[in-house]
C-alpha cells in the first residue's frame, strides 16, 4: 500500500519465510515458526548500484527477456571458515536470494541493492522454450568485488564437442551411460544427452 503496509491472506503451518526487495535497497528476509498474525516490519537498508554491459561476441546471441542475476557470496560467521571443499558442503544459490536486473535494448543493465561489503557472482539468465529461467548458453560469469561499481558479461560462441562412449575391449558403442561436463573444479556441471548409437 501507499503507506508501506501489506496484507497476507494465506496461512501456513510450520516454518515460513518472507522476502522484501525495493529498488535502491538491500533485500531482507524474515522467517519464523508459526504463521504471524501481525506486526511484521521490514527495515530495509539502502544499497548501492552497479552499472554493466552485455557484450555479444562472434556466434553469441542475447535471447529476449534476458536478466542479470547476482548472488551474494556466503558470509561466514565470526571465527568460521568459508566452505571450500566438497566435504564441508557447497552453497547452492536460489532465485529468492538473487538480485536481478533486466538487460535493456542497449545491452546495458543496472543492478540495485548491492551490499558494498559483499562479493557477488553475476550470471546472465533468460527464459527457455518452456518459460523456465536458465543461464544463457555461452555466457560468462562475472565476479563482483566489494565496492565495485561496474561489471561486464560476455556471450561467446558456444563450443560443441562430439564424441562417443564405447566398450574398451570390443569397440562397440555403449548406449546406456551418464556423461557429465563441467569446469575442472566441478563447480558447474551439466548432464549431456546420450543417443542410441553411443554418440553425444
Amino acid at each position: 500500500g501507499a503507506a508501506g503496509e501489506f496484507t497476507l491472506r494465506e496461512e501456513a503451518a510450520g516454518l515460513w519465510a518472507l522476502w522484501a526487495q525495493a529498488e535502491g535497497y538491500l533485500p531482507q528476509r524474515l522467517s519464523g515458526d508459526g504463521w504471524p498474525r501481525e506486526g511484521l516490519c521490514f527495515r530495509l537498508e539502502r544499497g548501492g548500484g552497479v552499472a554493466g554491459i552485455v557484450v555479444e561476441l562472434a556466434g553469441g546471441v542475447l535471447p529476449p527477456g534476458a536478466q542479470v542475476m547476482a548472488w551474494p557470496a556466503e558470509r561466514a560467521e565470526p571465527g568460521q571458515a568459508e566452505p571450500d571443499s566438497e566435504e564441508e558442503g557447497r552453497w547452492i544459490p536460489s532465485l529468492q536470494d538473487a538480485l536481478c536486473a533486466a538487460v535493456g535494448e542497449n545491452k546495458q543493465f543496472q543492478l540495485e541493492g548491492i551490499d558494498p561489503t559483499l562479493s557477488y557472482q553475476l550470471e546472465l539468465w533468460a527464459p527457455d522454450a518452456k518459460g523456465d529461467r536458465r543461464m544463457v548458453r555461452g555466457s560468462s560469469r562475472a565476479e563482483l568485488e566489494p565496492g565495485q561499481r561496474q561489471a561486464r558479461l560476455e556471450i561467446g560462441e558456444p563450443l560443441e564437442t562430439v564424441g562417443s562412449v564405447v566398450d574398451d575391449a570390443t569397440g562397440q558403442p555403449i548406449t546406456k551411460y551418464l556423461l557429465w561436463a563441467g569446469t575442472k573444479d566441478r563447480e558447474r556441471s551439466v548432464q549431456l544427452v546420450d543417443s542410441s548409437d553411443g554418440r553425444y
